[in-house]
């Protein structure tokens, strides 16, 4: 069970290339592989959704993104005033929701699961993050890349984890960094080093009400499923069909 390998078949043609077949072992009681739910993302369309350019003010709703290459939602170049709200990100291969460059987001009722990382931004991002819940992460469950350029003005808010990520929770704050934390729950599902804050001594940091324990409170239990419900039944669905 849930044994793998990835074994390099030759090289390529082109120039530092080469092609791999990937190895599963399978179960003893599946018979028929078809039974297996073994399944491959689609080379294309790398993320669920992609906003790049210069825009302003767009709202984007309702949107469950799930087994893409890359990330849930990704936002680039100076993408402002963007509002994502009541969105959810399974098992992408690399963040749930992403911004770069000069991007400024907001983000309500989020939902993040089996991703790489549930939250990453980078550059010089503006970000507001409200009523978001995030577990089954694998390399880190929040992650703010400060340098080498900064990030702005990002807040979190109401925010519960099931971290059993290898890197946990990382909040850098370089200098002119503005970054506000309420809220913020993190239950361990492993051993691991649950939270590393690196505030600059220049950046403008506030943080309150963060709670770091072994068991899932209530509190966590009741707010996942009153996040849940909001997707009316669609989460439970897709989680179902993994």
């Amino acid at each position: 069970e849930n044994q793998w390998t990835i074994i390099e078949d030759k090289k390529s043609r082109v120039k530092n290339t080469s092609t791999y077949s990937i190895y599963l072992k399978l179960d003893e009681s599946i018979k028929d592989i078809t039974q297996s739910k073994v399944q491959e993302p689609k080379r294309g369309q790398t993320c669920g959704v992609e906003l790049s350019g210069k825009c302003d003010s767009i709202v984007i709703k309702n949107f469950i993104c799930r087994n893409f290459w890359n990330d849930g939602f990704n936002i680039h170049k100076t993408c402002t005033n963007t509002v994502f709200e009541t969105i959810c990100a399974l098992d992408c291969g690399d963040d749930g929701i992403s911004a770069h460059e000069k991007s400024s987001i907001v983000v309500k009722n989020f939902v993040s699961i089996g991703n790489s990382t549930g939250i990453c931004h980078i550059d010089q991002v503006t970000a507001s993050h409200q009523d978001c819940y995030i577990s089954g992460a694998l390399g880190r469950d929040i992650y703010f890349q400060s340098k080498p350029k900064n990030l702005l003005n990002n807040s979190l808010k109401n925010i519960f984890i099931k971290s059993s990520s290898a890197g946990g929770v990382f909040l850098g704050a370089a200098p002119q960094d503005k970054l506000a934390v309420y809220n913020l729950n993190i239950v361990l599902e492993r051993t691991v080093s649950a939270f590393h804050f690196v505030p600059d001594k220049k950046a403008n940091v506030s943080a309150a009400n963060i709670t770091i324990s072994n068991t899932e409170p209530e509190k966590m239990v009741l707010f996942r499923k009153s996040l849940f419900k909001k997707f009316n039944g669609e989460i439970e669905k897709n989680l179902s069909a993994r």
